[in-house]
């Protein structure tokens, strides 16, 4: 399910949240009430009752409605790229599938709000259907996990374990001869492989990576963290020097890493006014004992079937603002369908969230990697899981003269596996990669094949009311446990 969030004007008179199934038919619309005033004063965790929606020290700006997002910088909440990630609870708002709602933004000081948390966020590869359960991240030296976004500090029932700490030296003595220094956090899990992966950069912009295969799942929180990391199975330190190094802080303390079922892996940064890049490692030294940037054999000769000789690409952005800039600047993120075979590793295109530059990389087999874009300095293009295997991209024009639309992207047909393109290339089909659906039909014939938002868009009542206003989709947070409890309790 999705939701489209409005209001009217700057003034929050008026406001509606109205909730739709995947086939685009309404299911509820609760919400259209007056509030004759500006906001103001201090709210925090603000709900209905508090006349905006968030805490005014978050740069008070999350009730304003009335601008597209780059002709301004007070990052309006209704026009972001980053206000939909891969989080149990919502970001900015929770959405449950009645279309009542709340704020889940929290404190308004840098290092207790939610935008500031992003940066630590561990990507998730999990079984069909489920989405996080518990928020993990990692934030310097510390591997931690709590119930809501937040970091080792403030997180709720936070649990974390220091990489430096004597017992984890003492089972993992390698971590003694480490080379790195302060990072805001990149590392992937994989729930069915067990393995957790932990990149931390060196003062040269290098990178080292620690990797960990876990017996125990630590996205059930009756798992001891701590417990876990020392009774892993499998354990490396490995220098993975990057001839792509980044001088900007997203680009070189941030990334989202994807830990591929099969040992593949994808490593995507983003650099303000710069580019997104992606490169590909294996989790065995002996197949690839560093980034594959290009068509190069391992030790077996094996290429992997890279195009065109390339395993890593970049995707130029224009003017746009990450984690230097300000905590609400968020630079990379991530996404999935719902039944976890994709990852969309995406950051904005252009200033505060407009437009999107992604790549959609297979869980299954990192290798198998497209390009999403849209080159939009306008309005945002945010990503929401539909479908089974699929996403639609909210694009959040202003609503008095249209309603909401939004782009399609479905990836039910498309490969998954190297194996099964090679697969279907030996059964003669004319397109073993597959095919994906943006409105039309369109055929995958190559790595890193550009697939761009079409002209067409399917779209949906704006509800908005009198005055400019720019509505936003959402996601419906409605993921809940078997017993119908939306607080993952840990499994018994």
């Amino acid at each position: 399910m999705f939701a489209v969030w409005t209001m009217h004007d700057d003034q929050f008179r008026q406001v509606q949240m109205s909730t739709y199934a995947t086939d685009g038919s309404q299911t509820n619309n609760p919400w259209a009430y007056a509030v004759n005033s500006s906001p103001s004063g201090s709210y925090q965790g603000g709900v209905m009752q508090d006349k905006y929606m968030g805490y005014s020290g978050d740069r008070g700006s999350w009730y304003r409605t009335s601008s597209a997002i780059s002709s301004n910088n007070d990052n309006y909440m209704v026009g972001r790229t980053q206000d939909n990630c891969h989080w149990p609870s919502a970001h900015s708002m929770n959405v449950g599938p009645t279309g009542q709602f709340a704020s889940n933004i929290g404190y308004g000081n840098n290092d207790r709000s939610y935008f500031y948390y992003m940066r630590f966020m561990t990507t998730q590869v999990l079984p069909e259907g489920v989405r996080p359960r518990v928020f993990m991240g990692s934030e310097n030296l510390n591997i931690y996990r709590c119930l809501k976004p937040g970091t080792y500090n403030y997180g709720v029932q936070a649990e974390s374990v220091n990489i430096n700490s004597t017992e984890m030296v003492a089972a993992f003595p390698d971590l003694a001869n480490r080379r790195y220094g302060t990072n805001y956090g990149m590392s992937g899990y994989n729930e069915k492989t067990g393995y957790y992966v932990m990149f931390t950069k060196t003062s040269n912009g290098n990178v080292d990576m620690f990797k960990w295969k876990l017996k125990d799942r630590i996205t059930d929180p009756k798992v001891k963290l701590k417990d876990a990391f020392l009774n892993a199975t499998e354990f490396e330190y490995r220098q993975m020097d990057n001839a792509s190094n980044k001088s900007s802080d997203d680009g070189y303390y941030r990334g989202v890493i994807t830990v591929g079922d099969n040992g593949y892996c994808r490593w995507t940064r983003f650099t303000q006014s710069d580019d997104i890049m992606t490169h590909l490692f294996h989790l065995d030294s002996t197949v690839a004992s560093a980034f594959i940037h290009s068509n190069t054999p391992d030790s077996t000769g094996q290429t992997y079937g890279a195009t065109n000789g390339a395993y890593s690409h970049q995707d130029n952005n224009t003017t746009s603002y990450g984690i230097a800039q300000g905590y609400t600047q968020i630079g990379i993120q991530y996404n999935s369908t719902w039944d976890n075979k994709w990852h969309l590793h995406f950051a904005h295109y252009y200033y505060y969230g407009a437009g999107i530059n992604s790549y959609i990389t297979s869980t299954e087999d990192p290798r198998v990697c497209y390009r999403f874009e849209k080159k939009d300095n306008t309005y945002t293009c945010t990503p929401i899981a539909s479908g089974v295997r699929g996403f639609i991209f909210g694009n959040d024009h202003n609503s008095d003269s249209q309603d909401v639309y939004y782009h399609n992207l479905n990836m039910t047909n498309a490969a998954t596996t190297y194996e099964e393109i090679a697969k279907r290339t030996a059964a003669g089909s004319s397109v073993p990669r597959g095919q994906i659906w943006t409105y039309a039909e369109v055929n995958l014939t190559s790595q890193y094949q550009s697939i761009q938002n079409t002209d067409v868009s399917g779209l949906v009542p704006a509800h908005g009311f009198y005055s400019t206003n720019y509505p936003k989709m959402l996601n419906v947070n409605w993921w809940p446990t078997k017993d119908g409890i939306m607080q993952f309790p840990g499994d018994v």
